[in-house]
């Protein structure tokens, strides 16, 4: 059975924050940048998931963004977590460009050191050498670079996600959570607190 995320998809603006119950297992409420973050995690559980998991899954998740109380903690949730978010997707590119450098770096080593094997006592060696020195330099300068916006990057991330869980955690304490998962979820969602999985992974549960 599927609740109000059926009802209210639709309609969700494409480029505005969303909020899902039920988004992960172990979380009541998910934050989305874009409804388009949304219909990628709707797509990523039928495929992505244990198969004993989705029926399950796909019975509670559901969009509850024009549910939710509208407040001043909300809106500083919000833009907390977009906040964070941000900062997530910047470190995984960052992580991938640095990735990419350190594989770059030890191609050219690789290549300095097999230069140096196959050149020796050649009267190009000099020569040759240099500019397989020269890539390798350039590959090991790149690489630096990469490791401190890493770093920096990591900085960021790390500051702006506890900022977020607590903007959450304030929102949440600014009402009924507990009162408005029994109003809108299934009469016998198995969440516990902590995990939908309280009373096992089988969509049978909700039967209980």
């Amino acid at each position: 059975m599927r609740f109000h995320i059926t009802r209210l998809w639709p309609w969700a603006p494409h480029n505005s924050p969303r909020i899902l119950m039920h988004g992960h297992h172990n979380t009541l409420f998910s934050f989305y940048r874009t409804a388009a973050g949304i219909q990628a995690r709707l797509t990523f559980i039928p495929t992505g998931k244990p198969e004993e998991e989705r029926a399950l899954r796909a019975a509670l998740i559901q969009d509850v963004t024009d549910l939710l109380p509208r407040s001043e903690a909300r809106e500083a949730f919000s833009k907390a977590r977009l906040a964070a978010n941000t900062k997530r997707e910047s470190l995984q590119r960052i992580t991938d460009e640095y990735l990419a450098a350190l594989d770059a770096v030890r191609a050219q080593l690789t290549s300095l050191q097999e230069a140096g094997r196959s050149l020796e006592g050649c009267d190009l060696y000099h020569g040759a050498y240099i500019l397989h020195h020269q890539a390798y330099l350039a590959a090991r300068d790149a690489y630096t670079k990469s490791q401190a916006k890493l770093h920096k990057a990591w900085e960021q991330y790390d500051a702006a996600e506890p900022k977020a869980r607590d903007a959450e955690e304030t929102f949440q304490h600014g009402f009924d959570v507990d009162a408005f998962h029994r109003q809108h979820c299934h009469p016998h969602c198995p969440w516990d607190g902590k995990t939908i999985f309280a009373k096992g992974v089988s969509v049978d549960v909700l039967e209980s």
